[in-house]
């Protein structure tokens, strides 16, 4: 009986030592942050009149959406009422970028990578945004995008299909028939100054048509040369 007493003496006296808890009020703007004291996770925003031990704390305000993060000290007396209002400025957007088909690579002055695209650590602005396609059957995308602070930005785009007959592989395709062309009526009109040559050898009168045969050879030389070189040129720009 008389332990029990002593016990019951001591508890006494360790809870009229005991000091009150401190209570803690934190809201937000914009609300459900992440709200830490010290290494203990309290919720989020907006926590109302929770008890916490009095002390000397860091308090941090943490967003994983915005990427945003704020600190300071909080020291808590025993049995004071601490309210805590903040206001958390936004540092990122998001960019999300779809194309039909996918794989087309996402420019804003540097390369983002191909689509589809998620960007959430964007700095809010205006941008140039660039859309090449995966192959050249496709039609590339350039327009201005402008960026909120802590907003996203969805772009969707379906990408035109360019003509196989653009006005580069027309002019391509008739300098190679050209080419093709001028060559063979060569190969035709060497033949023929070959046969009228050998005939003005014992008829006078195929002398002037082994000539001119000659001359239609040369020109479709030149013309076929001229074309293949145009065709080279025309490929290489």
């Amino acid at each position: 009986m008389k332990r029990a007493a002593a016990y019951a003496v001591l508890a006494l006296s360790l809870n009229a030592g005991a000091q009150p808890d401190a209570v803690l009020t934190v809201r937000t703007q914009p609300e459900g942050l992440e709200v830490w004291l010290g290494e203990k996770y309290l919720g989020d925003s907006p926590i109302a009149e929770r008890h916490v031990a009095p002390g000397r704390y860091t308090l941090r305000l943490v967003s994983g959406t915005m990427h945003v993060s704020e600190s300071e000290e909080l020291y808590l007396q025993a049995g004071e009422s601490k309210v805590v209002e903040k206001t958390v400025g936004v540092k990122y957007g998001s960019l999300r970028v779809e194309t039909r088909p996918p794989g087309a690579e996402v420019s804003v002055g540097t390369s983002m990578g191909v689509t589809p695209l998620a960007n959430d650590l964007l700095t809010p602005g205006k941008y140039r945004l660039e859309i090449r396609p995966p192959n050249k059957r496709y039609k590339g995308v350039t327009e201005e995008v402008t960026v909120p602070p802590g907003e996203t930005v969805r772009i969707e785009r379906t990408l035109e299909r360019t003509s196989p007959f653009t006005t580069k592989a027309l002019v391509r395709i008739l300098l190679g028939a050209g080419a093709v062309a001028g060559f063979t009526w060569a190969i035709v009109e060497q033949d023929a100054h070959s046969t009228y040559a050998e005939k003005a050898k014992t008829d006078p009168d195929y002398e002037s048509k082994s000539e001119t045969a000659g001359t239609w050879r040369t020109v479709g030389i030149v013309l076929g040369g001229a074309c293949a070189l145009g065709f080279q040129i025309i490929a290489f720009f």
